[in-house]
């Protein structure tokens, strides 16, 4: 176990990590305007310079920790708000294009811009503030791992209520010829299925996650390959629901969490140039999953063969399709209007929270997801037929809550619990509980800033909550000690 000094000491230095941030983000855009160049294109500079901070300091150090939560949240609010804004304004196309509603962007890119910019500081600022890993002592784990029996068995169960519910939304919505159009691929039929029904339902596969995870560690406690199989097997039927569908946001937890847990319970990382191969072919997979969904019928196979014969086209759906759309639709829904900042009071971070979980059927008047009320604001017929479905990113319910101040104060709040993470994973890395909690987390980084923060909350609760529940049943009551904790210093 890794200890740290009292954590009193080096307040300072932690302090000053914050403020280079800053530093950095308003050197590198002053830098930009001194050139020349248009606001938009400083402010991306400035938005750049501030996430490549942990990068630079860890190349400084030769300490890269591919597991370190802020490098995936830099690169995918990167992709979202660096990347994606950089091309639309290379191709000078500040259009955000619907069937039904063409929108003018260029009168609001520059705003998105520098939400972008302010949520890219406060997150680096927030990250590397002391209140995280003073949070991170307050962290218990159990003295005893779980007993391998025990977390198999459950997991078992977990597996078969994952599925249960799944096919109970499958029979509830159509029975066979459900069955049918999902395996066939994505279609906009599909959406009106998941409107009909209640997430208790259809979010089941979530929990094949930490069934999956379960298996993996109790077959590396009895050191039983049969074990490892029937790890394999959950991890396959979730595989045969997302595949068709081309659901990444079922794929990429599960492969996330099982990749993660193999490296951490064995205190090992994975090189650098093995994480750049992977990355890349996480991309390629991913655009073949995208073509294979919307080709209906002509398989993954032959998607595969496509992507591998055009692999530059894998950089499409970051830089002109949905994937990371996240800048030009929320810039095109403040452009209409639909979106008014400081107009939610907390509804949207917090109150969808408490009352999502809410059955529809016991509250007929339900107030719709704020996401749902924009999309049917601004392109009302599509919303009626179920094929409008942008994106936003976290930043329209931070926007909507509390304007900028809502921009920094969330995405600040984002950078602490990812250091908080980071240091009790740090300080307790021996702890089966804490790698397995550790490895169900770190994958969910990009989904919680794609999405709302109420949804994020659904899924961990189909994930980690089955997962820590099944670790306390199967675990000695008695907790270690508190540890005291220091932010990491390399």
């Amino acid at each position: 176990m890794r200890t740290f000094p009292a954590a009193t000491a080096h307040i300072p230095a932690r302090l000053a990590l914050a403020l280079v941030a800053l530093v950095a983000a308003a050197a590198a855009g002053a830098a930009a305007a001194a050139l020349g160049v248009s606001p938009g294109v400083a402010m991306l500079v400035a938005s750049g310079g501030a996430l490549l901070l942990p990068f630079a300091r860890a190349a400084h150090l030769r300490r890269f920790d591919p597991f370190e939560p802020i490098f995936l949240a830099a690169v995918a609010h990167g992709t979202m708000f660096v990347v994606r804004p950089a091309a639309e304004l290379v191709r000078g196309d500040l259009v955000y294009w619907r069937p039904t509603r063409v929108i003018d962007t260029s009168g609001t890119m520059d705003t998105v811009i520098g939400l972008g910019l302010a949520a890219s500081v406060a997150l680096i600022v927030g990250y590397y503030l002391p209140v995280g890993p003073r949070l991170a002592r307050r962290v218990r784990t159990p003295a005893a791992a779980p007993h391998a029996d025990s977390i198999l068995a459950v997991a078992l169960l977990v597996a078969l209520a994952g599925m249960a519910l799944f096919g109970l939304f499958l029979m509830t919505s159509g029975g066979t010829a459900a069955i049918r159009s999902f395996l066939a691929g994505r279609d906009i039929s599909q959406v009106g299925l998941y409107r009909q029904s209640t997430g208790y339902l259809y979010y089941g596969p979530f929990l094949l996650i930490p069934a999956a995870l379960l298996a993996a560690a109790a077959s590396r406690a009895r050191r039983d390959l049969g074990i490892l199989v029937v790890a394999a097997l959950i991890a396959g039927m979730l595989l045969v629901i997302a595949v068709p569908t081309g659901n990444r946001i079922f794929i990429l937890p599960l492969a996330g969490s099982l990749a993660t847990y193999f490296y951490v319970a064995r205190g090992k990382r994975p090189a650098a140039w093995a994480v750049v191969l992977v990355g890349i072919a996480a991309l390629l997979a991913s655009h073949a999953l995208l073509l294979a969904r919307e080709a209906r019928g002509e398989g993954l196979a032959a998607s595969v063969v496509t992507t591998m014969s055009h692999p530059l086209d894998s950089l499409q759906p970051i830089t002109t399709q949905a994937d990371a759309e996240m800048a030009p639709a929320l810039a095109a829904v403040i452009a209409v209007d639909s979106v008014k900042p400081a107009s939610t009071h907390g509804f949207a971070t917090i109150g969808d929270t408490f009352v999502r979980p809410l059955p529809r059927l016991l509250w007929r008047d339900k107030p719709l997801p704020v996401r749902h009320q924009v999309i049917q604001e601004t392109w009302p017929i599509e919303y009626k037929g179920g094929y409008a479905n942008p994106e936003f990113s976290i930043l329209l319910y931070f926007y909507l809550d509390a304007s900028f101040f809502g921009v920094v104060l969330g995405m600040m709040i984002v950078g602490i619990l990812l250091r908080w993470l980071y240091v009790a994973f740090l300080a307790q890395s021996e702890s089966q509980v804490m790698q397995l909690a550790f490895a169900v987390l770190l994958p969910f980084i990009p989904i919680l800033l794609r999405d709302s923060p109420t949804d994020t909350v659904v899924k961990l609760a189909f994930s980690l909550v089955p997962l820590m529940a099944v670790c306390w049943l199967a675990t000695d009551r008695r907790r270690a000690p508190a540890v005291p904790v220091e932010p990491w210093r390399r």
